[in-house]
């Protein structure tokens, strides 16, 4: 059984198809607990049935098919860290053999266990802000492919930094680098890429934080 936060309809709010229609699963549970995190709700109280319900693979696939109304076909699996429980790898096969394109947000510290066509992962490097950055295990950015990104949340100038070492060291994937939400002028950013020359990284804003209430949750 998988501890569900919520699933919802929404658009991407980040990430390569960032601004697309999306359904969202929020599994919870974490192995981190990065300064800034914005979805503590998913990590906490896991034994409090208002706050988790505890579903197995079919009933969850079940309510993205029906959140689906046949049309929508990205699925992104955040949480929490939803590689946490090797049971998703079957709710992710799942959900790809029936057609869909899953996103498996993940806090780069678990490998991906399991690769499909119409799977890709979006990984965070956590830089110094996140209080987590010693977690990290490199050796799991070698494992993954070319549609793959990893995201690097910043918050100072040192921040960027970091980024920056571990962007030079895998040329090959694409990094977004992305703002703690209210600490750093995204300006910043854009000066520190062009004044690096950093071909393999992108600025990223999270549009549902300014589409919305940047807490409201749900969207």
């Amino acid at each position: 059984m998988l501890n569900v936060i919520e699933k919802f309809v929404s658009i991407d709010g980040e990430g390569s198809r960032a601004g697309e229609p999306a359904i969202f699963v929020r599994l919870g549970g974490c192995n981190l607990r990065c300064k800034y995190c914005d979805s503590m709700y998913a990590n906490t109280n896991l034994d409090d049935p208002d706050n988790v319900s505890k579903e197995n693979m079919i009933d969850i696939v079940r309510d993205v098919c029906a959140l689906s109304k046949s049309w929508i076909k990205n699925v992104t699996l955040t949480g929490g860290e939803p590689l946490l429980d090797t049971e998703v790898d079957d709710l992710i096969l799942y959900l790809c053999n029936l057609g869909f394109n899953v996103n498996v947000e993940t806090n780069g510290t678990i490998a991906p266990r399991i690769h499909h066509p119409n799977l890709f992962y979006t990984v965070d490097y956590k830089c110094p802000c996140s209080g987590e950055q010693e977690k990290m295990d490199e050796d799991i950015f070698y494992q993954l492919g070319s549609n793959d990104i990893v995201k690097c949340v910043v918050a100072t100038e040192n921040d960027l930094l970091e980024a920056l070492k571990i962007a030079v060291q895998f040329p090959y994937l694409q990094f977004y680098f992305s703002p703690v939400y209210g600490e750093i002028d995204p300006k910043e950013i854009v000066e520190f890429i062009l004044n690096y020359r950093i071909p393999n990284a992108k600025v990223q804003l999270q549009l549902h934080k300014l589409i919305w209430d940047p807490n409201e949750r749900g969207v």
